[in-house]
């Protein structure tokens, strides 16, 4: 008993934070982009030699970009010119780069874009489709299922990472990224609360009791899967750079996710029941590529 009402506890407390300080939840958490960052330091034969060379010198400085463009929360996920998702605002990145450590962090950044095509534009508005909720509280619901099946040594590594001295990758963000209203330093501070949250005891205890509860399924089989799919995309996008397929493709999800709860609810009212198919399919043209990545496993 005691270890469902710390498991609960825990998941509000996150839930809270999430909640609050943003209307656009991060469907992949950090340990899943971390995860995919230690894929390919772990695997840069199968990148472009140069950039290789780049993240090996500069390891950390990738990682932190990884999930760096998560800091900025408050963006939604209405199309907007200074997104932190779009691509404009992350190759800008690469334009203003003014020593390898930038860079090496400026591809993490990249990377992270790469995978969140699959999160926000197939996982989420799929569940948004299928499911009852309100688009805010989904979006984290689901995030949180995905998280269940990351191994906890990847939510340490990204605890560890940000513990790091980054004030030069800090400044460098800030010279791209004018916070209006909520400071950058205030937001790095509640997104990385909640990492920290993320790497509790009982977190992944809590994950288990919440989904063991839920009529909501999402397997740990389709979640390798999508996993496997933005590997393939970050893959690709290291190698091919600026024609890469991952440019044809909104890292928002804006069109799908604002489609999602419309698409479901004139299901509901044509045909007075919930739909029970996914509707947001993988384009031939993503599982055609032929970067597979290997040797994955969640």
């Amino acid at each position: 008993m005691k270890l469902v009402h710390k498991t609960l506890e825990t998941f509000i407390i996150a839930l809270f934070i999430n909640l609050t300080i943003s209307d656009y939840a991060y469907a992949w958490g950090a340990g899943i982009h971390i995860m995919e960052g230690s894929y390919v330091l772990d695997h840069t034969n199968l990148i472009l030699p140069w950039i290789a060379e780049l993240l090996k010198a500069f390891p950390y400085d990738y990682l932190y970009g990884c999930i760096s463009a998560d800091i900025f929360i408050g963006k939604g996920s209405r199309r907007r010119d200074d997104h932190c998702h779009n691509w404009s605002i992350a190759t800008k990145m690469l334009e203003v780069a003014d020593s390898p450590s930038h860079f090496s962090f400026a591809y993490g950044y990249l990377c992270h874009l790469c995978a969140d095509i699959i999160a926000h534009n197939f996982y989420i508005p799929n569940q948004l489709y299928l499911t009852k909720s309100t688009k805010k509280f989904g979006h984290v619901y689901w995030e949180y299922r995905s998280d269940a099946y990351i191994e906890k040594k990847y939510w340490k590594l990204a605890n560890k990472i940000i513990s790091r001295q980054n004030t030069h990758n800090d400044e460098f963000m800030q010279r791209i990224f004018k916070s209006k209203i909520i400071s950058f330093q205030t937001k790095k501070k509640l997104y990385f609360q909640s990492i920290k949250l993320c790497d509790l005891e009982h977190w992944q205890d809590m994950v288990s009791l919440i989904s063991r509860n839920s009529r909501w399924d999402v397997s740990k089989d389709y979640i390798l899967y999508l996993h496997k799919l933005s590997l393939t995309l970050i893959l690709d996008f290291l190698n091919y750079l600026d024609k890469s397929i991952c440019l044809n493709f909104d890292p928002v999800g804006s069109d799908n996710i604002r489609i999602a709860k419309k698409k479901r609810y004139a299901i509901k009212r044509a045909y007075g029941k919930r739909p029970t198919e996914k509707f947001f399919t993988i384009p031939e043209e993503i599982l055609k590529l032929p970067e597979k990545p290997y040797g994955v496993h969640l």
